[in-house]
């Protein structure tokens, strides 16, 4: 639950144009050259033609998060470029009423297919899309994005491309992990069942093993980045839930892959 008084808008003005790119860098340690520039910034809030929405997030009088999508040429697609809070509002709730915001004026416009990218190893985002949202894994794209900053303290910036059907009803609520362990295999680099659903697992909490055990963090990251690879872009593979729990007492996360089903181009 969101433990503040909060608003979220549509930016307008220079003065906000000039918090949603500072707050770009401070939110996932971008250089100014790889953040968004104000310019853009105010193409994307133009009334008509409409090329994106640009939506802050605001404590106050203070900008705490920001979500930045951009039309597409596809028929009712449209594209989210950035979603984001401050650390000291992550898991706070805020994220997901700024993902709601977005839904809501998407589908007023028209917009039907939405798509985005997010790191598969942060598993509170693979959680809130996948699992709170109803998204779809659909493609792995190794390198998506090249940057100067500090982002992902030197490890690859390997992404899912997730679809979300907005007129789908809302998802179900998360599987359980024993449940899902005793039907499904984990796939491994050394054994790749040929499986119509597997596990995949990923770090409980990447951010913190990036920063204890950067050597641990970048050997998942190549693990994962073999088997994305092999069971999403080779075997046709999606993710379609984040699956977390103990085991033994200690805390696990997987990413339960299947065969693609709906209508999502």
């Amino acid at each position: 639950m969101i433990p503040f008084n909060f608003s979220i808008r549509l930016l307008k003005t220079a003065a906000e144009f000039a918090a949603c790119a500072a707050l770009q860098r401070e939110i996932w340690g971008l250089s100014e050259a790889d953040s968004m520039s104000t310019v853009t910034l105010h193409a994307l809030a133009m009334d008509h033609p409409q090329p994106g929405l640009l939506l802050g997030a605001f404590a106050d009088d203070e900008m705490v998060g920001l979500a930045v999508a951009f039309a597409a040429f596809e028929p009712q697609t449209a594209y989210g470029h950035m979603l984001g809070v401050k650390p000291a509002y992550r898991d706070s709730g805020l994220g997901h009423q700024l993902m709601q915001d977005l839904h809501n004026r998407l589908k007023m416009m028209g917009i039907k297919f939405f798509y985005y990218t997010f790191d598969p190893l942060e598993s509170r985002n693979s959680h809130l899309y996948l699992n709170r949202h109803g998204a779809v894994g659909v493609t792995f794209k190794p390198d998506a994005y090249a940057v100067s900053g500090l982002m992902h303290g030197g490890l690859p910036m390997d992404r899912f491309l997730a679809v979300e059907d907005l007129a789908s009803p809302p998802p179900p609520p998360p599987l359980a992990l024993e449940a899902v362990l005793a039907q499904c295999p984990i796939a491994t680099p050394d054994d790749m069942p040929e499986v119509e659903a597997v596990l995949i697992e990923i770090p409980a909490d990447i951010a913190r093993l990036r920063e204890q055990a950067p050597a641990a963090a970048l050997a998942a990251s190549q693990t994962a980045r073999i088997l994305f690879s092999e069971y999403m872009n080779r075997r046709g593979l999606v993710s379609h839930a984040l699956v977390r729990g103990q085991v033994q007492g200690q805390p696990r996360s997987f990413h339960l892959l299947g065969r693609r089903t709906g209508t999502t181009p």
